[in-house]
């Protein structure tokens, strides 16, 4: 399975107390990194939390916070411009989390990340029709409505 604590590139984790594969390793560095962003975020020192996630993930791209702290990252870097690194996190949400409560806006917020400030036009229509099918509020329907009419009929590739 996959193991949030081990360092880029080793493959699979081992099972709990190693196994066939050997122990698992535990990269000091990303833990070091991860106890950091943790600990900001309880302090609600957002910018710093973020910078340091950033940091994290270029230890190693993998890794991803509990659910909440996962998302106060993604809409820090979003509200600081940072669309690529937003992106990024918002995706790995979707991944780990994909029936997470907060899916459906995830997936509006990355339409429209994709359709504005990251052009990745078909990615935007894929978030943008799948939130759809799961939004319930009114105004962010008619918001992924309006960036889908926006974006047009997707072109032949």
């Amino acid at each position: 399975g996959y193991n949030p604590f081990g360092a880029a590139g080793q493959g699979p984790a081992a099972p709990a107390g190693g196994g066939p594969t050997g122990p698992v390793i535990v990269n000091p560095q990303v833990m070091g990194l991860r106890d950091e962003v943790t600990g900001l975020l309880k302090e609600h020192r957002l910018p710093e939390a973020a910078a340091r996630y950033v940091a994290l993930r270029a230890v190693d791209p993998r890794q991803v916070l509990a659910a909440q702290d996962q998302l106060d990252v993604a809409n820090q870097l979003m509200s600081e411009g940072k669309y690529a690194e937003a992106g990024r996190a918002y995706e790995d949400y979707l991944r780990v989390y994909p029936t997470g409560t907060q899916a459906d806006q995830v997936m509006l917020i990355l339409g429209i990340i994709y359709a504005r400030y990251w052009p990745n036009a078909p990615r935007a229509i894929e978030m943008l029709k799948g939130a759809l099918g799961r939004l319930h509020d009114r105004g962010q329907r008619e918001l992924a409505e309006a960036e889908l009419a926006r974006l047009g009929p997707p072109r032949p590739a």
